[in-house]
């Protein structure tokens, strides 16, 4: 709607809202205390506006939302350990991922793309079984993928491109049978792939390359029925194979 200026403190008298989409406007500066009031918001979204200052740590007292969507702002400080159903991309966010994360074992949708997110991928993360997403690239996330990763058995999007991420990626890889999208390239990730990626069978595009990935293409990854794109480039990869990718 085009609307400029601050978010009225007033929308905080809406003691029965349970939605509240101001996205795509112009609204800009902090968010009004009195917002923490709406106790019965399930649906929370703010994106694609100018907002600035801090996170605040008052949502994580709206117990009952759902989705909680500020991407595309001007937020930034840390990412109060509170808040879950996060979708923070494209916003100055930096420090850690908080490791207060895993007590939301709902959480499905994790989006912290585009920030300045430091330090390693809390491995509590992993614990989260519902989880259908992560997505945390263009960030400066360290240390290595941990072989829990397995344990995400519903993940179908796991975006870690262009971060600091080394290691090799765990064997446990495979144990994700639903994943349809791996991106890991733009990392200083290396070893070997994973011999029998190939078991995890939903794989539409795969991405692994400006890494330092290392050894033979794996033949396995000409098994896999779904594949679309496929991105190996920029290693230290070598193989005698042909593929026929259907």
């Amino acid at each position: 709607m085009g609307l400029i200026g601050t978010i009225p403190p007033q929308l905080g008298n809406l003691s029965f809202l349970v939605s509240r989409n101001l996205s795509h406007n112009n609204f800009q500066g902090h968010f009004p205390w009195e917002l923490g009031r709406l106790s019965h918001l399930k649906l929370i979204d703010l994106s694609f506006n100018f907002l600035n200052g801090k996170i605040p740590s008052w949502f994580g007292r709206l117990d009952k939302v759902l989705h909680l969507n500020l991407r595309n702002n001007n937020l930034t400080g840390v990412i109060p350990p509170s808040i879950a159903n996060l979708d923070l991309n494209f916003n100055l966010i930096h420090g850690n991922i908080p490791h207060e994360i895993s007590k939301f074992l709902n959480l499905r949708i994790l989006r912290l793309a585009h920030n300045q997110l430091s330090g390693s991928i809390p491995a509590v993360i992993y614990n989260i079984s519902s989880l259908l997403m992560i997505s945390v690239p263009h960030n400066h996330l360290s240390g290595s993928v941990a072989k829990d990763i397995g344990n995400l058995t519903e993940l179908k999007k796991l975006l870690l491109y262009d971060n600091n991420l080394e290691g090799e990626i765990p064997q446990d890889i495979r144990n994700l049978q639903k994943l349809e999208i791996f991106d890991v390239s733009m990392n200083n990730s290396s070893g070997q792939i994973p011999l029998r990626i190939d078991e995890c069978m939903n794989h539409q595009m795969l991405y692994l390359d400006a890494s330092r990935f290392n050894g033979s293409i794996p033949r396995s990854i000409g098994n896999l029925p779904k594949l679309t794109h496929l991105s190996l480039g920029e290693n230290h990869l070598k193989s005698k194979i042909k593929f026929v990718l259907r």
